[in-house]
């Protein structure tokens, strides 16, 4: 609803002359309503505490060192950004909540949903690029990313791997390959 709105707000007459509202405008306001429709849906996922997985990754980092982000034969996956750099700023800014978590793992994926739409306008136009990112927005997993803290795994590799589209797009290849390197040690 919030993306239609501002779908149809678009169309609305301003200024003396009466003229269409000019096109940076309209994006805007399609984008803040994609971003809305976005937040509306993970914002119930704020009520959980930390759940499971994530005490075991908060444990890992409780005497954090440079050292626990090197490969360790103990642990079956190699993930040192989405858990040991992501939970060791948890444990040493938010140790006792998770709202930090819900927030930081929001903030990415929104990231990613403009991402997308803007890999989508690049691919398809503006309106399929707006299309492809509530289309992205409305994906019933993402509310799960940000319920279960844990799920930044999966929100940071998202994240990476449309930063090196987009990256790669706008012909950016250096900094494309190191966003996809995070993406790979987010996951």
């Amino acid at each position: 609803g919030v993306f239609f709105a501002a779908m149809k707000a678009s169309h609305l007459r301003i200024g003396a002359e009466g003229g269409l509202a000019s096109e940076s405008i309209r994006i805007g306001a399609a984008y803040c309503g994609m971003g809305l429709a976005f937040l509306v849906l993970v914002l119930p996922g704020y009520a959980f505490p930390y759940l499971y997985d994530d005490f075991d990754f908060l444990i890992r980092t409780l005497h954090f060192s440079p050292g626990v982000l090197l490969p360790d034969r103990g642990t079956v996956f190699y993930r040192p950004v989405s858990r040991e750099a992501y939970f060791g700023l948890l444990q040493l800014l938010s140790p006792h909540s998770a709202l930090l978590g819900h927030a930081l793992n929001t903030f990415f994926l929104l990231m990613a949903v403009v991402l997308t739409a803007r890999i989508g306008a690049s691919a398809l136009g503006a309106r399929g690029g707006l299309l492809s990112g509530l289309f992205f927005a409305a994906s019933g997993h993402l509310p799960v990313l940000v319920s279960w803290v844990s799920g930044c795994q999966d929100a940071l590799a998202i994240f990476f791997t449309a930063l090196a589209l987009f990256l790669t797009i706008r012909g950016n290849h250096r900094l494309a390959i190191v966003a996809a390197g995070l993406g790979i040690l987010s996951k």
